[in-house]
């Protein structure tokens, strides 16, 4: 964390410097104006109650706003108002902190704006977690976690507009793949030393089935529903617990099922039709709803994790297909929501 530090007010004697050197340095360093502004920076600093920390931040940046401590009193600033959960006040001072410092460095750059994306999702502002989330790959653009909001963030919350639809989605598209590029070389590398191999098992599969969860999204919103379909499969076969894939993988399934079911309606009206490819096409709406039936039990099983409403519309999707491939009925349902289960290691429910 790229936090500016009170300079000591007793200098100290270096001995082996150059004239040039010590000028240089005595150039970048923050220095006190006052012996009541070094305190006050000392004090915020040295704080560890998180409300306290705040309320100090406000109240330095109030009373010094010349500091050369202030990009940094605007930092701790953010990090007890992060800490404490107050969004508002997290993306209020990271505004002002990048007016105030549009020449800020790398560092202090990243930490504000990689807490103001956090700020905006926790405050529901997609087109303002967007912005944030640009800005900073502006900064550093092979930063991950950004690459990897963006590219949930941004198939979410779509333009109205099919102009706009399709380039958002081809923007998503391509930060989605260079998100895929950067977890690729991290999970073929070396083991972090500061990760335990449990940790580095999960991350190993956690990575990975974030992009691919990412891509089926985004193929999901083009309606290309047989790549979303692959991608999905794969990031489920990584994140097992992920309620919210399964829910859209088994949509895809549905609508590829629909759109074979809608052929078949018309076939018996063709001249001469070939009943062997008709035979083939009810073949694949069988595996189709099949396999859409199989996702959605999973969402069922998956309820505790699962928002409200997905669980409410797998339930009716659900309900629906398995009635069409059982003459109507619900009957033999919960032995189907109990296979899923079973494949999803939570055992009976």
């Amino acid at each position: 964390m790229d936090l500016a530090r009170p300079v000591p007010v007793v200098m100290l004697v270096v001995l082996v410097a150059s004239a040039s050197t010590l000028a240089q340095q005595k150039k970048d360093a923050p220095r006190p104006k006052t012996r009541a502004e070094f305190d006050a920076y000392t004090q915020l600093y040295n704080e560890k109650d998180m409300r306290r920390k705040a309320m100090l931040a406000g109240k330095f940046i109030a009373d010094f706003p010349e500091s050369d401590y202030l990009l940094g009193a605007f930092q701790l600033e953010i990090q007890a108002n992060d800490a404490l959960g107050n969004h508002d006040r997290v993306v209020s001072a990271g505004e002002k902190a990048l007016q105030e410092f549009p020449e800020a460095g790398k560092a202090p750059k990243i930490f504000i704006l990689q807490r103001m994306i956090r700020g905006y999702q926790q405050l529901n502002d997609p087109p303002k977690t967007i912005e944030a989330g640009e800005k900073l790959l502006a900064v550093e653009p092979s930063h991950l976690p950004t690459l990897l909001t963006l590219s949930m963030v941004l198939p979410r919350f779509l333009p109205e507009d099919e102009t706009g639809r399709a380039r958002q989605l081809d923007r998503a598209l391509a930060i989605a793949h260079r998100a895929q590029r950067r977890v690729d070389a991290i999970v073929s590398g070396p083991k972090p030393s500061t990760m335990t191999a449990a940790q580095w098992v999960r991350q190993k599969t956690h990575l990975p089935a974030r992009v691919h969860a990412a891509l089926g999204l985004i193929y999901f919103n083009s309606k290309d529903y047989p790549s979303s379909i692959q991608e999905y499969e794969k990031a489920t076969s990584l994140a097992r617990g992920e309620s919210v894939d399964f829910y859209r993988m088994g949509i895809a399934y549905y609508y590829q099922a629909l759109a074979v079911s809608q052929e078949l309606a018309d076939w018996d009206q063709k001249e001469n039709p070939d009943t062997v490819a008709k035979e083939e096409k009810e073949a694949q709406f069988a595996s189709w709803r099949d396999k859409a039936i199989t996702a959605l039990a999973k969402v069922i099983v998956l309820t505790d994790e699962a928002p409200a409403q997905v669980v409410e519309s797998a339930r009716a999707q659900l309900e629906s297909l398995y009635k069409s491939r059982n003459n109507d009925s619900l009957d033999g349902l919960e032995g189907v929501i109990a296979e899923a289960a079973t494949e999803l290691g939570r055992g009976p429910r």
